[in-house]
């Protein structure tokens, strides 16, 4: 079992917090799966009982009103493989609160069409990348994994200057654009009118158009 978050969010007391009430559910929560899985073991071994879960904070921008997180939580619990999933928080020093960052935005709506068909594009390319002559067929509409919608998606707004939001980042975790063994995708889109037209009011001022 691992926590951990950066230096960044240590400065932040009350994330600290919140974190810190996590990390000890979560790890109360291993202890309770493993001890079950212990009560189910016989001659020929502990089917889950090797385990293992792995909670990463990681800083994607850290602007002066905002500081933009990525969190990543890894879970073996016995089988193939394990699985990881993803999460975007946002901390507002201004408002002392952390929210979605899909909270910035007006709807998922305004997102898809803001930012559907360059995620959409971006996607297809990557695949082909990795696929090569498959990826026609991956991106087919009959295919089981066909363009994910904005909705599905973990965002994160992006700076280049460390000031004002004019990137954004996508990313498609495991099985939602592909397959287990392509793993996850990024995408990152730059911050256009129609994207700034999809923000809310209150977060206008953090956000401006890629140069």
């Amino acid at each position: 079992f691992s926590y951990s978050w950066p230096a960044e969010v240590a400065a932040v007391p009350a994330l600290v917090r919140r974190f810190t009430a996590e990390r000890a559910r979560m790890l109360a929560d291993q202890k309770a799966d493993f001890t079950e899985g212990l009560s189910y073991a016989d001659a020929e071994g502990c089917f889950g009982c090797n385990r293992d879960l792995a909670r990463d904070w990681s800083v994607v921008a850290d602007t002066p009103r905002f500081l933009v997180l990525s969190g990543s939580v890894y879970v073996y619990s016995g089988g193939a493989h394990g699985n990881t999933g993803f999460e975007a928080l946002v901390w507002d020093r201004q408002a002392r609160k952390a929210f979605d960052s899909k909270r910035m935005f007006t709807s998922a709506a305004a997102l898809q069409a803001a930012l559907g068909e360059g995620w959409c594009a971006g996607l297809k390319t990557e695949r082909a990348e990795r696929l090569g002559e498959e990826a026609s067929a991956v991106m087919g509409e009959d295919d089981i994994f066909p363009c994910p919608p904005i909705a599905d998606l973990q965002l994160y707004p992006v700076s280049s200057d460390g000031k004002l939001f004019d990137r954004i980042e996508l990313l498609a975790g495991q099985y939602v654009a592909g397959s287990y063994a392509e793993g996850v995708y990024e995408v990152t889109l730059p911050v256009t009118p129609a994207v700034l037209a999809a923000v809310r009011p209150r977060y206008k001022a953090a956000f401006v158009a890629a140069k």
